[in-house]
C-alpha cells in the first residue's frame, strides 16, 4: 500500500504508462514498483504468473488518496 502522499503524486498521472518490477506474487494479487516516482502498487489485471523481479510496463488506472492506493494494469 502507498503512503496517502505517494498517491498524492501520482493522482495527476492517471493513464500513463510506467516501467515497474514485481516485488511480490501471491495467491490474492501481485505487488509492483515503480521507481519515479518511488511507489508500490497492486496489480489490478494482467497478474497471471508474474514472478518476483520480472519486469513490467503498466499503465496506472487510479489511484485512491484517502486510503493510499494506486491500481496499474499491465500494457499488452
Amino acid at each position: 500500500m502507498l503512503c496517502d502522499s505517494e498517491a498524492l503524486l501520482l493522482e495527476s498521472r492517471v493513464g500513463e504508462p510506467f516501467d515497474r518490477v514485481v516485488t511480490s506474487s501471491t495467491p490474492d494479487g501481485v505487488w509492483e514498483r515503480i521507481f519515479s516516482p518511488p511507489a508500490e502498487g497492486n496489480l489490478v489485471q494482467g497478474m497471471a504468473k508474474r514472478e518476483a523481479g520480472k519486469r513490467l510496463r503498466v499503465n496506472l488506472q487510479s489511484t485512491n488518496v484517502d486510503h493510499g492506493f494506486s491500481d496499474p494494469t499491465c500494457v499488452p
